[in-house]
């Protein structure tokens, strides 16, 4: 899946936050038809909780290197520029449903 960050990502986003950077605000916009969207960027996956209606899923994604530099140029304090990069999934994982399977 590709995932762009634009630059209202970065001038959104906050430094040192796994669920505010410019990385967690661009998968959330990629989700935007889902009814609930929680990324979490960590030091070494990225994890995105989703909902839609009565299913909840959370997916893992591995860290692409130059993801988690531009990650660590951002909470620095250095300049970062928009760019794109593809996530390659883990196993998606069921974690609820309402009203029973």
């Amino acid at each position: 899946m590709k995932i762009t960050v634009y630059q209202h990502h970065i001038d959104d986003g906050t430094p040192r936050n796994t669920k505010c950077c410019p990385v967690a605000l661009a998968i959330k916009d990629m989700y935007s038809h889902c009814d609930d969207v929680v990324p979490r960027v960590e030091s070494d996956f990225i994890r995105v909780y989703l909902r839609n209606g009565k299913m909840g899923y959370e997916r893992h994604y591995e860290m692409p290197d130059e993801v988690a530099d531009f990650i660590s140029f951002f909470d620095d304090g250095d300049d970062v520029e928009p760019f794109a990069f593809e996530l390659e999934e883990y196993i998606p994982k069921l974690i609820y449903t309402e009203g029973g399977a």
